[in-house]
């Protein structure tokens, strides 16, 4: 995500596995939803990782994106430069619901890049139950293998 280097999100797809896919549970989403980039952050990079994977897995399992349901309200620091105890502080409240009407009652596929502590998909899918989401299922496609305290 850091090289600019978006080719990767349907190579990452491709190589997903089906059987895995169907017991997850995913493919019975009504949505993905990826999740949301500061706008001064995607700005800068110029895309968001998520919605590239979420783009492809779409088309993957043939469910709809959903990019404007719910936005990133605040500016936070990156994960990666603080410690664990820290991330859901970071967090908290940084998202916000701005179209609930999509989603009421409705099973989500919340998809990220990296997933460390949970903070950041943890928040997010607290918001979208809170907003009238029936389920949120979260998808990551990697995680450390080592961690760490920053």
């Amino acid at each position: 995500k850091y090289d600019k280097v978006t080719r990767l999100a349907k190579e990452i797809i491709d190589y997903a596995n089906p059987d895995i896919l169907n017991k997850t549970g995913i493919t019975a989403s009504d949505w993905i939803i990826p999740i949301p980039l500061y706008k001064k952050k995607l700005k800068s990079r110029g895309y968001n990782q998520g919605e590239l994977l979420s783009i492809e897995l779409g088309k993957y399992l043939n469910i709809k994106i959903l990019d404007d349901v719910i936005k990133r309200n605040r500016n936070t620091l990156s994960q990666t430069k603080i410690s664990a105890e820290n991330r859901q502080k970071n967090v908290a409240d940084a998202f916000e619901v701005i179209n609930k009407e999509a989603i009421k009652s409705s099973k989500v596929l919340l998809v990220d890049d990296l997933i460390t502590t949970g903070a950041t998909a943890n928040e997010c899918a607290k918001t979208l139950i809170a907003a009238g989401a029936q389920k949120v299922t979260v998808l990551a496609i990697a995680r450390p293998l080592l961690r760490h305290s920053v």
